[in-house]
């Protein structure tokens, strides 16, 4: 896994900084066909957050509102991880932190928030999260510019609504890369390594997993294992980075080795 230390960059244009140069050196390793960065992975942990819809009413108390998986990620996290967008656009290069905020969402936010009305109309509004901060921030609308399929995630046996953000639209100090190879990843290891620590030479990788690996992890019979077999495509490396396990009822995370 990767594990950013504590004294790494808590500002916000420093964190989009630091992850982007570690980005590009990974993507400059021959056999990388996809990489990303991602507060979480597939399956695995990530934030939790309440959302209310824009123009609609609304609990004045935010633990009432309805709540859903929140992940940051960069443009190439879909291909990276072979999650179809079925309507409407993926993360783009263009959303920049001077731009327009923007989501996506899974279908089964769209189908259970969202029915009735054409998704890509509408605005979340989310509490932000600001690095160095316990709690969340002021409130902001993100425009839904897409919707995706469903992927189980957090071991969960059913399908929970989730919305991904851009990374560079509200980085994070903590978080993981997903590379996509066009070859055996297991043999990339070392490589993708040395991209790593030409970057930041003090960060410790511990034994990167497969996404096939995770999904063995929280396989409990053969059941479970078609419905996720379903959920993804390509062969995925994951270089898991160290979370933060808040207790306060807005945030949650996995401790990833």
């Amino acid at each position: 896994g990767l594990r950013v230390p504590d004294d790494r960059p808590k500002d916000p244009d420093q964190i989009r900084a630091y992850y982007r140069q570690i980005l590009d050196r990974i993507k400059s390793v021959p056999g990388i066909t996809h990489a990303a960065v991602t507060t979480g992975i597939p399956m695995q942990g990530m934030f939790g957050m309440q959302f209310s819809i824009a123009g609609k009413p609304a609990s004045t108390d935010p633990s009432q509102r309805p709540g859903a998986l929140f992940r940051m990620v960069t443009p190439e996290y879909f291909q990276t991880f072979g999650i179809q967008v079925l309507r409407g656009r993926a993360i783009a290069d263009q959303d920049t932190a001077s731009g327009v905020k923007v989501a996506l969402v899974s279908q089964e936010l769209a189908d259970k928030f969202l029915k009735g009305s054409d998704p890509l109309q509408q605005r979340l509004v989310i509490e932000e999260l600001v690095p160095g901060l316990r709690k969340p921030g002021p409130p902001a609308e993100w425009q839904i510019i897409g919707v995706f399929h469903n992927v189980r995630g957090f071991g969960f046996r059913e399908d929970f609504p989730e919305i991904v953000v851009p990374f560079a639209q509200s980085p994070w100090p903590s978080a993981n890369f997903g590379v996509l190879t066009s070859g055996n990843p297991k043999t990339m290891t070392r490589s993708i390594a040395a991209a790593v620590h030409s970057v930041d030479p003090d960060i410790a990788l511990a034994e990167p997993r497969t996404m096939e690996q995770v999904r063995s992890e929280l396989m409990v019979n053969d059941n479970f294992m078609a419905i996720l077999f379903g959920s993804f495509a390509g062969i995925g490396l994951v270089m898991a980075g160290r979370w933060h396990l808040w207790r306060d009822g807005f945030l949650c995370g996995a401790a990833l080795p």
